[in-house]
């Protein structure tokens, strides 16, 4: 026998939204910056893939670290709790700067060898 568990629908967070944001704004950067250097067919089919990867890597290292940093707040009082999830906003807003960076980065090395 087996037995059916139902599950809750998990709410979609400002959280969420920012992992999803630091996501695409790798390969939207790499986009950017490859059209303004009017780049060719070849620099886009090898750029965005890469884009995606890394933009695949961003999201997990950054949730992970979050909830880390969330379940260790947890035993702490409410007030450090409140400190930690403004320190996971922040954290969230550095990875969206960095997947950019990253994305400009990788757009300049297709331009440099392709």
């Amino acid at each position: 026998m087996t037995e059916e568990t139902e599950e809750t629908p998990r709410a979609l967070t400002l959280g969420n939204l920012l992992l999803m944001c630091a996501f695409v704004i790798t390969v939207e950067s790499l986009i950017l910056e490859l059209k303004q250097a009017g780049g060719g067919l070849l620099r886009y089919v090898i750029g965005v893939p890469l884009g995606l990867v890394t933009g695949a890597l961003i999201v997990p290292w950054n949730y992970q670290l979050a909830r880390f940093l969330w379940l260790r707040s947890q035993r702490f009082s409410k007030r450090a709790q409140d400190a930690a999830g403004l320190g996971i906003l922040a954290l969230h807003i550095v990875w969206i700067a960095v997947g950019a960076g990253l994305g400009f980065l990788l757009a300049r090395l297709l331009i440099k060898f392709l």
